[in-house]
């Protein structure tokens, strides 16, 4: 019985810490390997991102167009939101240039 016990424990544990890619948590645990601190910043980071592309895709729900680029915006740069932000906003959509 304890055999059977230690056994769906370890089960249970190998597929808690299993990574699953295309995650922004596994993006940033590549992009800041060792350093929790930094990892903890970057989730965070990018789930705000994720929250505002969220956001501003609901606002153009109904512009066909605009909410096709979101999209592609969003599924080129998966899992990272915040290059998928850089793609809309910086490609001259909001584009306000000082000079």
């Amino acid at each position: 019985m304890a055999r059977i016990v230690v056994l769906l424990l370890a089960l249970l544990s190998f597929n808690s810490y299993a990574e699953t890619p295309n995650n922004i948590a596994t993006l940033c645990k590549s992009q800041w390997p060792g350093n929790k601190g930094m990892q903890t910043f970057c989730i965070k980071e990018k789930r705000n991102y994720q929250d505002w592309m969220k956001y501003v895709r609901k606002r153009v729900y109904r512009d066909v167009s605009e909410r096709e680029k979101i999209d592609e915006c969003i599924l080129d740069h998966k899992p990272d939101y915040r290059e998928a932000y850089d793609c809309y906003f910086n490609d001259g959509v909001f584009n306000i240039s000082f000079f």
